[in-house]
Order: C-alpha cells, then structure tokens, then sequence
C-alpha cells in the first residue's frame, strides 16, 4: 500500500473538480470553500503564495486549487 497523504489525493480529485465530475462540497466544507473563494474573487491576479499567506495556515494548497478548479468549472458551464 502507498501511504497517500490527504493533500495527495485531493490534489488527484481536482481534475475531476474541473469537469465537474465530483462536487467541490464533497471536499472541501461550505464554509472553507466559501472563505477561500472571496479572497480569490476579491485578489484575481495575485500569485498561489500570496492567496495563501491571506489565506493562512488552516487553508492548505490542495484545497485552493480545488475551489479554483471549481470556479473554472463553473465559469465555463456558464459561458
């Protein structure tokens, strides 16, 4: 057996994040993925190091490109 960390396998789902395959919310809470999602609304241009440090040491890497996998999902289903 591979000992896969949680981070790991989450960075795996966030391909089928994309294409809408499995549900962001089955992921990630409603309210980290709210979080996460207004700072990256509010700071489009800014850098995956600088969302992070406004983000802090609770929200990991895996969990931002999840819900921006998530948003990219969304924006192309409406457009």
């Amino acid at each position: 057996q591979r000992g896969l960390q949680p981070s790991t396998i989450l960075g795996h789902l966030t391909g089928f994040v994309e294409k809408g395959r499995v549900p962001v919310h089955k992921l990630i809470d409603q309210k980290t993925l709210e979080h996460i999602q207004s700072v990256i609304e509010k700071n489009p241009e800014i850098s995956y190091s600088e969302l992070k440090a406004r983000l802090g040491d609770d929200i990991g890497y895996g969990e931002i490109r999840a819900v921006q996998a998530h948003l990219k999902y969304l924006k192309q289903e409406d457009g």
